[in-house]
């Protein structure tokens, strides 16, 4: 008989580290791999539609695709100050959801994959939460949970609907663990029938390990959206936007040595130029 490494199931009960159902992961795996069905990307927009629909009362649900090529002077209408939404976002080739149903204590994103805050989703999420209620002297709020990691790689679209659904029903992605065996089908079902319903999730769940999350401080000015501590600023003539001197690729010196000459930044497109007055 073979031996064994210490703590390590046999193979054949071994568990997905993603998981703590046994080989639920590996089958997961195996039907990612084997199905060439519609991916859930292709689903957004009618999920979106759906749940629009189905929740008025939440803000949010806004046109994925409008929010992700928002320029950072033209961004779509922000969320009012009071009203609670929930907003799926497209970045790059992930999906994830956000929330600022947690109250006063910022916007939090709920991601299957990542704990990160890359660039465009730092401008979707100010875009739309610069007037919230935990904003205080320029900065937001951000926390990123990983609540359940899904087994592979194609199945972000599932998670964030799932975590959308899961929010509007009044409950917490990190207290559910979805069966990612069945989301697929549930969501076609879904769209067949016109009506989103919770998705399959395992009962008496607890949550046995900590949550993978990360917090970040984005700044509702400049087009970096990074909070920099003392980071000296100039703000735009064009759009009244506070920019950082790096960001513009200018320097204190640059500023300090032109004096009197130096009248101000003004946005071209998508760039931004100094000009000067003339003596």
């Amino acid at each position: 008989m073979a031996k064994l490494s210490l703590y390590k199931a046999p193979k054949k009960n071994r568990k997905n580290p993603y998981t703590n159902r046994v080989g639920h992961g590996a089958e997961v795996m195996r039907q990612t791999y084997r199905v060439n069905d519609v991916t859930a990307e292709a689903s957004l927009p009618a999920s979106t539609h759906l749940l629009k629909e189905e929740y008025p009362l939440v803000e949010g649900f806004r046109d994925t695709v409008i929010l992700a090529s928002s320029k950072e002077c033209s961004s779509p209408l922000p969320v009012p100050a009071m009203a609670e939404c929930i907003q799926l976002h497209h970045i790059g080739e992930h999906w994830v959801v956000s929330t600022n149903k947690e109250g006063n204590t910022g916007i939090t994103v709920y991601d299957s994959l990542y704990t990160t805050v890359g660039m465009s989703l730092r401008r979707q999420l100010v875009g739309l939460y610069k007037h919230h209620d935990s904003v205080d002297e320029g900065i937001l709020p951000v926390t990123v949970i990983c609540a359940q990691r899904q087994v592979g790689s194609s199945d972000c679209g599932l998670f964030a609907i799932a975590n959308a659904v899961a929010l509007a029903e009044g409950q917490c992605p990190t207290d559910v663990e979805f069966d990612q065996l069945k989301m697929r089908d549930h969501l076609d079902k879904c769209l067949m029938g016109k009506s989103l319903q919770m998705f399959p999730h395992f009962r008496n769940f607890q949550q046995s390990k900590s949550l993978q999350q990360s917090t970040y401080q984005l700044s509702i000015f400049c087009i970096c959206h990074e909070y920099r501590q003392e980071a000296p600023m100039i703000q735009c003539d064009q759009c009244s936007n506070w920019l950082h001197y790096r960001c513009v690729n200018i320097s204190a010196g640059d500023v300090a040595v032109l004096g009197a000459t130096f009248l101000g930044i003004t946005r071209t497109g998508h760039s931004y130029s100094l000009y000067y007055i003339c003596i």
